[in-house]
């Protein structure tokens, strides 16, 4: 245990790396009982020793599906909760007899300065920061470009919201629905980002197209590089992990809250964005994602019918006018095993075809 609050994060990152190195020693070929047994000595030193372990492991099962460079690099950073304890347990030491005074003391004056410092805060940001916020929305059919506060463009798809919030250290874009894509002015101090659901992009300057369609989120770049983060997700359980994925012209890659991020695909350059000229382009998407960007340009509202069990396998790679989406409705029943009713005006159902 350490001897004095500053020490806490240090000793935190000790504890960390010992977590992994125990991870790798009781994993490896001829582990004898003496490690086993240090091992259990070592985990019920400290409590933060067993969730640095718990934290070691999580990562490690991961990586039959991620390379080394996916993993964030703070990733093995202590975690909220081990800082708190690692803090109160130094404070608590810290609290010998001849400090009381000076520790009550220096508390006292930390309160009384709390509210002053916020007033001089709040006075200073209203003379440094311009605080630029604003929320876009178009509605079915409509695409419209839009200049924001900080020179960047941003074209919005059909029945597609946002919300901006920019200020003299970050630019921070919510894509709440559809679809946007974004020219990016340059200002490395200021990092861009758009964020969906728990997917962030983050580009510096750069060209790249960010969609929301139900619970998928995708991003495709054609011009300049994205860094794209997103929770680790291992069969529907979401982990307090990230996983992080450059992304470079040509590329894209898809996102839900249930599986994080998947594998990158190529995408022509000149497809990102395709939708601005009524293109719908997908590869290997789910058939709710496709629904989900015909409802933007269907006059009459498109749903499935059953069990959404029924329609995870139904994926299709294709592309479609989004003039016409009947028929784009027709084609697809004719690639995946749906039927289509019509019989309800303004509605049109979907439902898994029986087997033959």
């Amino acid at each position: 245990m350490t001897d004095h609050p500053a020490d806490y994060s240090a000793h935190l990152r000790q504890v960390t790396s010992a977590a992994h190195a125990w991870r790798a020693r009781l994993n490896a070929p001829g582990v004898s009982q003496a490690d086993k047994l240090a091992f259990e000595t070592w985990l019920r030193a400290d409590v933060r020793h067993e969730e640095a372990y718990d934290r070691a492991i999580t990562l490690w099962s991961a990586y039959d599906h991620l390379s080394q460079d996916s993993i964030a690099d703070d990733l093995c950073k202590p975690s909220v909760r081990e800082h708190w304890y690692g803090f109160k347990s130094a404070a608590v030491r810290a609290l010998q007899p001849a400090y009381v005074r000076i520790i009550t003391a220096c508390c006292v004056a930390a309160a009384l300065a709390v509210p002053i410092g916020l007033k001089l805060t709040t006075q200073r940001g209203a003379l440094q920061y311009t605080v630029a916020s604003r929320e876009l929305e178009t509605k079915r059919g409509e695409t419209k470009t839009v200049a924001l506060a900080d020179g960047s463009r941003v074209t919005l798809g059909p029945q597609s919201k946002m919300a901006t919030h920019f200020d003299t250290r970050k630019r921070m874009v919510t894509l709440i629905s559809g679809a946007a894509l974004f020219d990016v002015a340059k200002d490395p101090s200021k990092p861009f980002s758009v964020k969906t659901d728990d997917l962030v992009a983050t580009a510096l300057g750069t060209v790249f197209d960010v969609r929301k369609s139900g619970d998928v989120s995708r991003v495709a770049v054609s011009e300049g590089q994205v860094r794209v983060a997103a929770p680790l997700s291992m069969d529907g359980q979401k982990f307090s992990l990230e996983t992080k994925i450059v992304l470079t012209v040509g590329q894209q890659v898809a996102a839900t809250p249930r599986s994080g991020l998947r594998m990158v695909q190529q995408i022509a350059s000149d497809k990102v964005g395709a939708w601005r000229a009524g293109q719908l382009i997908y590869d290997g998407a789910t058939l709710t994602e496709i629904i989900a960007d015909a409802n933007r340009y269907s006059d009459a509202h498109i749903m499935l019918s059953g069990d959404p069990e029924d329609f995870a396998h139904l994926t299709l790679t294709a592309s479609f006018s989004a003039h016409d989406i009947e028929r784009m409705l027709d084609l697809v029943a004719l690639s995946v095993p749906i039927e289509i009713d019509r019989r309800q005006p303004g509605q049109i159902v979907l439902t898994p075809r029986a087997a033959q």
